[in-house]
């Protein structure tokens, strides 16, 4: 059921038009750095997207700017993955997966705020993610205020199906804040 859903998703993130998605970037983007929960983190734990995902590279461009420390993951083992500092986009490598991570193995336990990259999400704030379980993994061991990043079009009914989900703090899409 899992593996339909994915599939369904991803395909439906394909077919938006690269201006919608730009401007359903720019909202969230918006929605985000606007929120107290941004302003008020030091650390910030966020995932470089790929070309399909809610674009993060203006996020992590701002956060830069805004002098917060950027981490982003690491993948260190099946289901496991670290925060690793990210103080420029110079220190961009191919990790694992072809999954873009840093080249500095500076890592911090404790991350103010994380984003975390999904398919589709409920109105309960769980989330569907890739299926490698590294995101639910972290969340249930790592304490963090957890936002998920998504368009509105890609809401689902329910999703929690397995005792590992785990739920978010909050979910911004380019429509509305959950």
């Amino acid at each position: 059921m899992k593996k339909d859903l994915r599939r369904y998703f991803i395909n439906n993130r394909k077919k938006i038009p690269k201006t919608d998605k730009k401007n359903w970037d720019e909202k969230i983007k918006n929605k985000l750095i606007s929120s107290d929960y941004y302003k008020n983190a030091k650390s910030i734990f966020i995932y470089y997207s790929t070309e399909d995902e809610i674009d993060t590279k203006k996020i992590i461009k701002q956060a830069f700017l805004d002098k917060k420390e950027v981490y982003i993951p690491k993948i260190i083992k099946k289901s496991e993955m670290i925060p690793v500092l990210l103080t420029s986009f110079d220190d961009l490598i191919d990790g694992a997966y072809k999954i873009k991570t840093s080249k500095l193995e500076k890592s911090l336990e404790k991350i103010d705020l994380t984003i975390v990259p999904g398919l589709s999400f409920d109105k309960n704030k769980f989330r569907l993610g890739y299926g490698g379980g590294y995101y639910d993994y972290y969340i249930k061991n790592h304490k963090s205020f957890y936002i998920g990043l998504f368009y509105q079009i890609n809401k689902s009914y329910k999703l929690n199906f397995d005792d590992f989900d785990q739920k978010l703090d909050l979910i911004i899409t380019d429509k509305k804040i959950f």
